[in-house]
């Protein structure tokens, strides 16, 4: 009797085991890996929009970090027909910088989610 219950607690506890495994880990998506350079100068748009679409196609719970530092950036959207279904964090820890270079602006608009 006692091994059966041993059996049962194995097989319990190597289910939940699976089930853990299977869910997907948060994706951390920092723009400074899509080369933003956080120098205040440069212009890091399509940096931010990189990290921003593909924390929009991560299946599971995504997360865009802009890390400590400054950041310059010029009008942006970040928008889509985002698969996953769970809301995108974005943790900013540094400075975000819009663009004085008026011509750049399409809309009184500088960053739409």
């Amino acid at each position: 009797m006692r091994i059966w219950c041993w059996i049962f607690a194995f097989a319990c506890g190597a289910a939940a085991s699976a089930a853990v495994a299977k869910s997907p880990p948060h994706g951390v998506f920092n723009v400074k890996e899509y080369g933003a350079v956080a120098d205040g100068k440069s212009d890091t748009a399509q940096a931010f929009l990189g990290a921003w679409k593909d924390a929009c196609a991560w299946k599971g719970r995504s997360r865009m970090v802009i890390p400590e530092g400054s950041f310059l950036v010029g009008p942006d959207e970040f928008e889509g027909q985002c698969p996953n279904a769970s809301p995108i964090v974005v943790q900013v820890k540094g400075l975000v910088k819009a663009t004085i270079d008026m011509s750049k602006y399409l809309s009184d608009k500088w960053i739409v989610f």
